[in-house]
């Protein structure tokens, strides 16, 4: 029987995992709390880099702690 992901940002962070790797560049565009950002990072660890944006200075402060 297949998998079930029970969240949309669990079948996102299957997807990514597959694509993303060590060394690579990604790019967070909605930062938030930051979580999806550190995931990105663990995946492009070591040597690689994650960008994150958030319009709100709010969103960016909680990413900053986050991470």
């Amino acid at each position: 029987m297949p998998r079930q992901l029970l969240h949309i940002t669990s079948w996102a962070h299957e997807f990514v995992a597959e694509v993303v790797g060590p060394g690579d560049f990604a790019v967070d565009l909605t930062a938030g709390k930051g979580s999806d950002a550190l995931f990105l990072a663990r995946k492009v660890a070591p040597g690689g880099r994650v960008l994150a944006f958030d319009i709100q200075e709010e969103a960016l402060e909680c990413s900053r702690r986050t991470l």
